[in-house]
């Protein structure tokens, strides 16, 4: 599926703020970020068990 350059930027921006309130609450901290990118890391592991 092709996705239009309105709906890309969209998605972007969509995934950006969730990122940034990731980064807010202390979930994820963000390790390096370039002129078009970022990577991002969380915090602490995942607890796996009974739900």
């Amino acid at each position: 599926m092709e996705l239009s350059t309105a709906q890309r930027n969209a998605m972007r921006e969509g995934v950006k703020r969730v990122l940034v309130q990731l980064q807010d609450s202390g979930q994820v901290d963000k390790i390096k970020e370039g002129e078009t990118s970022a990577f991002y890391a969380w915090r602490c592991s995942l607890q796996h068990g009974p739900l």
